[in-house]
């Protein structure tokens, strides 16, 4: 698992969705996601993302930069 990684909570963000919903679609594997450990929270490749959101047709939101 290499390159950028999102938090369920970023991931939700730049598809649109509420937190929850992002945390429900990596329970339920809708989304590849990883566990940061057998009880942590989940991670999400960008590759994962843009995938997910070409297959459901959302349009992905702008990131913005934590330095703005």
């Amino acid at each position: 698992m290499t390159g950028i990684l999102y938090t369920t909570g970023e991931a939700a963000r730049l598809l649109g969705v509420h937190t929850k919903t992002m945390y429900r679609w990596c329970r339920n594997g809708q989304i590849t996601a990883h566990r940061t450990s057998p009880i942590g929270n989940w991670r999400i490749t960008r590759t994962a993302l843009v995938e997910y959101a070409r297959q459901n047709g959302i349009p992905l939101q702008e990131e913005t930069s934590s330095n703005e």
